[in-house]
């Protein structure tokens, strides 16, 4: 895919709209608007197009960590979690990127663990349009 059909690239051009929970000169972070792990997901990015995270020059990594950190700091005070999980990803959409969301302990046993992590694996259900833009206003504002 090239730079110019890249949605990532269109998101941290301005060319498509999003909601941008957090940006500085390097990366930005956007609301998922379809999360498939937990509400207040976010994708953390940076501005300048590379398909996978081992590809970023050092100093473009250590922007885009600053960023996971501040998007991380603003999914902590909104949603209090146990811990914010991330993980880079590459494969959905070719522009290296971080997905961070929320995760809270779950009660019960082994099993009950193992369920309830596979079910992560079904996207939630459409989160609506006001529903996103009350998420997003409240991660930017933190």
């Amino acid at each position: 895919m090239e730079q110019q059909e890249c949605l990532l690239c269109k998101i941290a051009s301005k060319k498509v709209s999003a909601r941008i929970v957090y940006e500085d000169d390097y990366t930005m972070g956007v609301l998922d608007i379809k999360p498939r792990y937990n509400k207040g997901q976010c994708i953390v990015l940076p501005k300048k197009h590379v398909k996978c995270i081992y590809d970023l020059e050092d100093e473009d990594g250590a922007h885009l960590f600053k960023g996971i950190k501040e998007v991380a700091k603003k999914i902590i005070k909104v949603y209090k979690p146990e811990l914010v999980t991330m993980f880079a990803r590459g494969r959905t959409l070719p522009h290296a990127h971080v997905i961070l969301f929320p995760t809270f302990s779950s009660p019960g046993d082994v099993m009950g663990q193992l369920l309830l992590s596979l079910e992560a694996y079904r996207p939630l259900t459409q989160i609506s349009d006001a529903e996103l833009d009350e998420i997003g206003a409240k991660l930017k504002s933190s």
